[in-house]
Formats: C-alpha cells, structure tokens, sequence
C-alpha cells in the first residue's frame, strides 16, 4: 500500500541503511484483502546544510557565486538577451502554433480553425479522421488508423502530451473529454496464432466509446470493446471488479486516509450483514475560502447505521456483486443509490465515530459553490424518482421540502423587491422573519462548531443552498420531460489534463 509522500519529501531511509524512493499515494481505489498488522519502523532522511562557497570542491562554487569568471559572459548574455526574447518568444509560439496547424490541416483538409495545435501530431494510416471544433491538442499526439478503422473527436476535448490514439474498428470520443498525459487508446489486441508469427497473425478489433465529458486519466490504457460513460459511477465498477480483495476501499485523488481508519474499519466488517463502513470526513484547509468553511459541517453526521454513505467507504465485496455494484448511468448521487439497494437486500451502512478523511474541496468561488449545489439538487431528483413509489423511498421527503423552502425563498425575495416601495413594513417583516430562522439554524448547528460566526455562515448557507438545490431539481424534471440527458456537472471546473 502506498504511503503518502509529503511535499518535499523525496526519499525514505530504511532499516538497512539504503535510500530509496518514497511511495506515492493509493488514491481512487485501494484493495484488502486478508490484512495482516506488522510493526513497521522507518525514518527520513534530512539534507544536512551544505555551504557550496566554502565546501572545498570547487566545481559547486559556480553555482552560487556571482563574480566567478565562468558566470560573467552568462550574465552579460542574459542581460542583453533577456528584453528581446521577452518580446520574441509569445511570437515563437504562436508561429509555431500556426505551422502545427497547418500541417495537421494538410492531413485533415476539414480541421476547423477554433482547434488550438500546440504541436504536430503524427498521424499514420488511412487517415479516417474526424476532428470536432474547439479542440485543444499538446504535443507528441499519435493518431493511426488501420484497415476500417476510424477516429471521431467530438467538440472541446483536451488531449494532452503524448497521447496514442490506434484504431482498426473504431474510436469515439464525446464532446468535452480530457484525456491526460500519455494515455492509450487502442481497439484492437494481436491475434494468437501458434502457426505465424505474432506481427503476421493479424488484429482482433473491437469498437471504443468515450462518453461525453468523460475524463480519461495520466498514462491510463483503454483497451478493445471498452465504452466510458460519463460519470464516476463507471470508473468504480471497473476498479472494484478488478481487484481481488475481500473488502474495497474507495477514495478519491483529494483526500487524504487517517492510518487508523483501516484497522477501525475491519474490525467493525466483523458482522456479515455490514455491507458498508465509513466514518469523518473533514476539510483539511477550511480557512481557504468562506464556502469551505461552511462546507466543512456539511461533512458532519451522527455516528451509527446510516441510510447512506458518501464516496469514501470500505464496501464488503461479496455485497457490491450481490446488488451489482454502483449504477453507471447516473452522473451524481450513485453511492446513495447503491446503498438503498443495499438495504433492501437486508445489509447494513455503519457510521463510525472515527477519523477516515481529510478532503479538499477547493470552492474558492461562488460559481463553484453554485454548481455544487446545483449537481445536489439533480441527484435529488433523480434518485428520489427511482424509489418514489417504495415502500422506502429515498430522498422523496428532502426533494418536497426544497421545493418549498426553495419557492418561499424565492417568492420572498420577488415580494420584498415588488411591495416594498407600496409597504416599507413588509421587508422588514421579511428580514425579521428571515432572522428567526438563521436563529434557530444556528441552535440547531451548535453541536457542530463552537464558533458562532461559523455557525451564523453555515445558518446562511442551509437557508441559501436551497435555491441552487431547487434550480438543479427541476432541471433535472425539465430534461426528464424532454427527454434529455445531462452531462457531467463539475464544481471544481475542468482538471488540468
């Protein structure tokens, strides 16, 4: 299991005395099987100071040392050098911007001029290419179509450095995908024949689909026949039914897990009927903005059973087969989902009064706070339209209650701005009424902070969140009428590919 390197931190010195490099961080998905506890002792190197003016081997003196004679004609060539090149390099890039277009726009005469080109890609083949509008490609991009195989980039995608992209049935990608450094894309495996040779024998091909919005990771491998929805549910059902271990914990790349967690989480596992564990998640930084501050207490829940769990859990895997894992086609609100299933199969979701996560949620605008909210609201709806008609249905109460709390906020606000000119009473009756339910929000968050300008933000936020909520709500019943379906919706904005 990884161990999380912190910042810094390059090497780790063991028992034997040897460096070796330190391990990075499990992140997404983390298998366990039988676990075994073993005392497991190391400690880290520190640089000892070295002073290179004075250290006697003279080869490092150049590197600190300004007035060494090795350095004059640099710093003179610097100095004159640095206000042209200051002015010539934007100029470089943009020519070589316009000549990676150029070429890439010689090989596919439809290439459109929104596509930004940051280097030519090597394209090999019949050249059965279709590339969409917007498109953002960096260097070092391979593109190759064999036999019928074709090539279709949908509209906005970022395809980073060093990307393969090989075809021989077919590769699809969706409107707004990232695909990251040194990805591998490929539809076809070798075909086994004893009787030739392995580069004679020929390809068996079978089509790749990338959905729409999806986001493929750094030096990640898609293989043959493999279709990529747009959503977190997929990406799980893949990792949890690849692994081997008895029991899967879920993470996500923006937490960090408490070394207890694990050991507190297996013993609790003891039951067969526990399907699921998981226990406090935190922020790790919440002074970085006012909304991580307030949606820090958003993490806190009482401890016990549960009717759900978030995206960072121990799952039983003997479980996730039983319901079929997570539901792939919901672009939110998957975990909840899978653990109404869950206990209607008779299992149970413990809440342990333990540490599990530190999060980062990096809301730092109020667009992001916005979009949150937002997502929330459509995986009310969704969901909550699922188990309406059960004898245990999910989420049905919470959507009703937004939908009033929601409309009153808003009919409120229009009032206030309309009447208020006709009766200067009415706002404040308004405001006296709005201050007696951020009273009682915050007596009913006491339990969470003893801060009370906390608590007077976060009584702000559950009154404000509601609008948001209801927004995504009924878009959510809009498309259902109309028979849309929703991308991705990311608070955080697009991750650098």
């Amino acid at each position: 299991m990884g161990v999380p390197a912190e910042t810094g931190e390059r090497c780790q010195c063991h028992s034997d005395g040897r460096t070796r490099p330190a391990l990075l961080p499990c992140r997404d998905l983390l298998s366990l099987g039988s676990l075994e506890t073993e005392s497991l002792h190391c400690r880290h190197n520190r640089p000892l100071p070295v002073d290179f003016n004075t250290h006697p081997w003279p080869a490092y003196r150049h590197v600190t040392d300004p007035s060494y004679p090795e350095n004059l004609p640099k710093r003179a060539v610097g100095a004159a050098l640095a206000p042209v090149l200051r002015r010539c390099v934007p100029l470089a890039g943009q020519a070589r911007r316009l000549w990676s277009f150029a070429r890439l726009k010689a090989q596919c005469p439809n290439l459109h001029a929104s596509v930004v080109v940051l280097g030519t890609p090597e394209i090999h083949g019949t050249l059965d290419i279709a590339l969409g509008r917007g498109l953002y490609l960096y260097p070092e991009l391979y593109l190759e179509t064999r036999e019928t195989g074709f090539i279709v980039i949908g509209d906005d995608v970022v395809i980073s450095r060093g990307v393969h992209l090989v075809a021989y049935s077919g590769i699809s990608i969706g409107d707004g995908a990232m695909i990251g450094e040194y990805a591998s894309i490929r539809d076809a495996n070798h075909r086994i024949d004893s009787e030739s040779a392995l580069r004679h024998a020929g390809h068996i091909a079978k089509p790749v689909s990338i959905g729409s919005n999806a986001w493929i990771g750094r030096g990640a491998t898609v293989l043959p026949g493999v279709t990529i929805g747009a959503c977190a549910a997929l990406g799980r059902n893949v990792g949890w039914r690849f692994a081997q271990g008895d029991f899967i914990l879920f993470l996500d790349g923006d937490t960090i897990l408490h070394p207890d967690f694990i050991k507190e989480s297996l013993a609790a596992m003891q039951d067969p009927a526990t399907a699921v564990v998981w226990g406090h998640r935190r922020e790790r930084d919440p002074g970085q903005s006012v909304y991580v501050r307030v949606l820090d207490l958003d993490w806190i829940y009482p401890p016990g059973e549960s009717d759900f769990c978030g995206g960072y859990a121990l799952m039983r895997r003997d479980a996730l087969q039983d319901v079929g894992g997570f539901d792939d086609t919901l672009i939110a609100g998957e975990e909840p989902e899978m653990c109404r299933r869950l206990r209607a199969k008779g299992y149970h979701i413990l809440h342990l009064d333990v540490p599990m996560t530190t999060h980062d949620l990096a809301v730092t605008r109020f667009s992001a706070y916005w979009r949150r909210a937002f997502r929330a609201g459509h995986a009310y709806a969704e969901v909550a339209h699922r188990f309406s008609h059960t004898a245990d249905p999910l989420w049905s109460a919470e959507l009703k209650r937004n939908l009033t709390h929601g409309s009153f906020l808003l009919g409120a606000a229009a009032a206030s701005l309309v009447l208020s000119a006709i009766w200067p009473w009415f706002a404040a009756l308004i405001l006296g009424l709005a201050a007696c339910a951020i009273g009682r929000s915050m007596r009913r968050a006491a339990w969470k902070s003893p801060s009370r300008v906390t608590r007077l933000l976060y009584a702000l936020h559950s009154h404000f969140q509601q609008i948001p909520i209801l927004c995504g709500q009924l878009t959510w019943r809009l498309d259902a009428r109309c028979g849309r379906r929703r991308g991705l919706i990311e608070y955080k904005g697009a991750p650098s590919a």
